[in-house]
């Protein structure tokens, strides 16, 4: 039995919704990066990531564990003395992550090296978005194609065994 090649076919309208879907999704997500703030320019509420002294790291070992280097976070509020954060991640130097579950801790300023805000970053973003676009769009390719291809190889005879 002979078989046609198949006529040339859009994609489904599944496929165009579901790179849609993962188009919008992955724009809320967005990509961010952190900048470097001052304490006057940071609000209540902002995630941040407080880059810690060598002293800070000694000092704050018995709360946060040996080693850290980073912690990230949400400001609960900013002293003269000390930022609150609710804690996220603590990265230790070695770049061991330890995730936490929002316990605030007082980190005093004296062993604060830097502070920085976690801002959305519309390139990263733009970048992320058109690879996530071509990879989408090749897994369709990959996996249902556009219906442009022709018959089994090796002809249309019937050589089956017999």
């Amino acid at each position: 039995m002979l078989q046609r090649a198949r006529a040339s076919q859009p994609l489904p309208r599944s496929s165009f919704l579901v790179l849609t879907v993962m188009w919008f999704l992955l724009t809320l997500a967005g990509c961010h990066r952190y900048e470097p703030v001052t304490a006057a320019t940071v609000a209540n509420g902002s995630s941040v990531a407080v880059s810690l002294t060598d002293y800070g790291t000694a000092n704050l070992g018995r709360l946060l564990g040996m080693g850290v280097g980073t912690v990230e976070g949400n400001l609960v509020s900013v002293w003269d003395s000390a930022y609150t954060l609710a804690v996220q991640v603590v990265r230790q130097h070695n770049g061991v992550e330890t995730f936490w579950r929002g316990e605030q801790v007082a980190i005093p300023r004296i062993d604060v090296a830097e502070i920085r805000q976690r801002r959305f970053s519309r390139s990263k973003s733009a970048l992320a978005t058109v690879a996530l676009l071509a990879a989408a769009y090749g897994a369709v390719e990959a996996f249902i194609g556009t219906g442009s291809g022709s018959g089994p190889p090796g002809g249309s005879g019937g050589g089956g065994p017999r």
